[in-house]
């Protein structure tokens, strides 16, 4: 459920081994929320088809995830994922944004983690994205301090080609192990979608904490696209000081058309910083080589 090692180990390969960040040649887009108020029907529509890996026995979790993922293949989209993690007494304990713009092999991926669960990793760069063409990449990284660095990479590196741009892990994630099922359809968007729901008192998961008042709530296409989701659980984490209890809310959105993954403001700004011109909207020119300096508190590599 929780990211920051994935991010962590993510930003840390691109920064020491010289890749970039990467992304699928897959699109994805984020829509900040389904604005309107689904109109819910309490009972499964009569029909033979549910979307792939779902239906009213139970919910194949990497079987959704997986179509999830196909179904954005090389469409341009956005993804949206938001986790806070906070205590009784109010204290934000980690809270992750994580947004992925793709377009065709554009791919613009943005993550901003504060704090961490007690005994996890927490990443030396709260704020990492890259932006990548395919054939080119540009990274920016940002740690605790303040500090920025920015650097270039031919081509798409393995560890960015991997990243998830779908929110396929999320998806699968939290549906997996839950029980899920198939609980009727809503009309969102003048869209008919599927409900999926899971709800527990206790939910054990092998390595993890246990999870109380577990609730899922997800809405998916009938081709399998997860439109959105809206989880929450308590657990409690041992600390030095003691246990705490927090309770962990995580919503997820994506949307399909709309994104063209543009080049974002810091590609511009660094490639001029050494007399080039950023790629265009459709790639067709190529950023000039950022080279090693530092201006203020940003550094080009």
């Amino acid at each position: 459920m929780h990211r920051g090692l994935v991010v962590a180990a993510l930003v840390l390969a691109v920064l020491v081994a010289g890749c970039g960040a990467g992304s699928d040649d897959g699109s994805r887009t984020v829509n900040p929320a389904l604005a309107e108020t689904p109109t819910f029907t309490a009972t499964p529509a009569v029909t033979e088809t549910y979307p792939p890996g779902t239906g009213p026995d139970g919910v194949d979790a990497r079987v959704l995830a997986g179509r999830h993922d196909r179904a954005l293949d090389r469409v341009n989209s956005t993804v949206h994922i938001e986790q806070r993690v906070v205590t009784a007494n109010g204290t934000t304990l980690s809270a992750t944004d994580i947004a992925v713009e793709s377009a065709g092999p554009r791919v613009h991926y943005r993550v901003n983690e504060t704090g961490g669960l007690p005994g996890e990793f927490v990443s030396p760069f709260p704020t990492f994205e890259f932006w990548t063409n395919g054939s080119v990449t540009v990274t920016r990284a940002v740690n605790a301090a303040g500090d920025v660095t920015v650097r270039r990479i031919q081509g798409q590196p393995p560890t960015i080609g991997g990243t998830d741009d779908s929110g396929e892990e999320a998806v699968f994630g939290a549906v997996v192990g839950t029980d899920a099922r198939v609980v009727g359809t809503a009309t969102v968007d003048d869209e008919e979608l599927f409900v999926v729901r899971a709800d527990h008192d206790r939910l054990n998961r092998t390595g993890r904490v246990t999870y109380r008042n577990y609730s899922l709530v997800a809405y998916v296409t009938p081709e399998g696209v997860v439109r959105s989701y809206e989880l929450q659980f308590t657990a409690t984490y041992d600390t030095e000081n003691g246990s705490v209890v927090a309770t962990t809310t995580e919503q997820f959105r994506s949307s399909v058309g709309g994104s063209v993954a543009t080049p974002p403001p810091w590609v511009v700004d660094a490639t001029r910083s050494v007399g080039g011109e950023p790629d265009t909207a459709d790639g067709e020119s190529e950023p000039a080589q950022i080279g090693t300096g530092q201006s203020g508190r940003n550094t080009y590599t």
